[in-house]
């Protein structure tokens, strides 16, 4: 079982926050999703940055900012209620 490190939960999560993330809930909650998909499936001295970018694809059609148009969408809705 492959163990994430503190600089890859930054890179994580910095790369998030670039990829349009800016919810914060929203980019935690992906960072646990990621973390666990790849602890659980990299093998031990695997290739981090390709999985990663791997993994990262499964989340999204075009690009991942799609997901946080989305949480915005059901915000507003949920609060127009």
């Amino acid at each position: 079982m492959y163990q994430i490190n503190h600089q890859q939960i930054d890179l994580i999560l910095s790369d998030l926050q670039q990829r349009g993330i800016e919810t914060e809930s929203l980019r935690l909650n992906l960072l646990d999703h990621i973390c666990i998909l790849i602890e659980e499936n990299l093998e031990e001295g695997g290739d981090f940055q390709q999985y990663y970018h791997l993994v990262l694809t499964t989340f999204y059609r075009q690009e991942l900012r799609e997901l946080e148009e989305e949480a915005q969408l059901l915000l507003t809705i949920q609060i127009g209620r």
